[in-house]
């Protein structure tokens, strides 16, 4: 799909977010939460769309669990709303709207910028919020587990990491990450340590990709090389997501400076999130177990450019934020099926 087939009604949303950047105002803070809301909630857009409807269809035949793909919580979810004879379309509408509504709420209580928080989910991460259903999901409990984490209520933020973990695996590191950064007493921002382990993970990485390489064909010598092929071919050594991971990472610990507790535990699992990506070659698989921890970027980002006393350095984070994250957007537009043309329920 070319860029000009890229429908022209996803670029409203950033470029009001752009427009009232800076605003204090709370009802410009929810006229575009209630957009986003609509766009979303009630679009029949994404990936990931017929292969979920499949899934309905099979929860409505009453298959056994065990045959459908999907982590528990979520399946008994759509099971119930599939056997209490509501339409695929109807439990879509549901679920993503109260999961943009938590999404709003939570965000507004965490970020220093909510407009600017708001900005960088959507065009960073517009494939989850309307495709992913699972890890999405997964991820707002992340964010509503950062507000308790935040208020000192780590068993709650536990808690509800657990029943993430029930939407999709990936909450398993949001778990760890929580714990982490609970038990860690005092987070030092040391930039050359970082950059040190960023290196050490290079080569680390290096030696994983070659090593499994190696041994494929060590064990096509053998005759045995199967088992191996379904992991070799979906390991990279310098996979793009690498490098659209590094670049706000660096900007990240350039310019982070942490002015309290909570913003060192943000910094320290984004930190670690990036890094285990960067160990290892996986990056399907690590892509998406990361996620949840790279979406931090959206209330880092806030939080660098509230920090900042210099002027320009404050115009440059702010133009590098719009450029990269539009970018990112039209990329995964482009790459991403089901997106084209948008289709809404309102519209139908």
């Amino acid at each position: 799909m070319g860029f000009y087939s890229v429908d022209w009604v996803y670029f409203i949303f950033p470029i009001f977010c752009i427009i009232f950047l800076f605003s204090k105002n709370r009802l410009i803070y929810i006229i575009l939460s209630i957009y986003l809301v609509i766009f979303i909630g009630l679009s029949k857009i994404g990936a990931d769309y017929n292969g979920y409807l499949m899934h309905f269809n099979m929860h409505r035949s009453r298959i056994a669990l065990k045959y459908i793909h999907g982590e528990i919580f979520f399946k008994l979810l759509m099971r119930f709303f599939a056997e209490n004879n509501f339409s695929y379309d109807v439990f879509r509408m549901i679920y993503l709207s109260l999961a943009m509504i938590l999404l709003c709420i939570f965000l507004y209580k965490l970020s220093k910028n909510y407009i600017l928080t708001l900005y960088i989910i959507y065009n960073g991460y517009i494939i989850y919020l309307c495709s992913a259903y699972r890890q999405m999901f997964s991820m707002i409990l992340f964010f509503i587990s950062l507000y308790y984490l935040k208020n000192r209520k780590f068993k709650r933020a536990c808690i509800l990491n657990c029943i993430g973990v029930g939407f999709h695996i990936s909450s398993i590191l949001a778990l760890l990450l929580v714990f982490m950064s609970n038990k860690i007493k005092k987070i030092n921002i040391n930039r050359k340590k970082i950059v040190y382990l960023l290196f050490i993970c290079l080569g680390l990485r290096f030696c994983m990709s070659y090593s499994l390489s190696l041994f494929t064909k060590i064990f096509f010598l053998m005759g045995r090389s199967e088992q191996f092929e379904s992991y070799t071919s979906m390991s990279e050594l310098l996979p793009f997501g690498l490098i659209t991971r590094l670049i706000p990472f660096t900007v990240v610990i350039l310019f982070f400076k942490g002015q309290s507790k909570f913003e060192n535990k943000l910094f320290f699992m984004y930190i670690i999130s990036i890094l285990l990506y960067v160990l290892f070659p996986y990056d399907l698989m690590m892509g998406r177990l990361t996620n949840n921890g790279r979406i931090l970027e959206c209330l880092l980002f806030p939080i660098i450019i509230f920090e900042q006393k210099q002027k320009f350095n404050k115009i440059y984070i702010i133009i590098f934020v719009i450029i990269y994250f539009i970018l990112a957007f039209i990329n995964q537009m482009l790459k991403q099926r089901g997106f084209y043309p948008y289709l809404n329920y309102i519209f139908i």
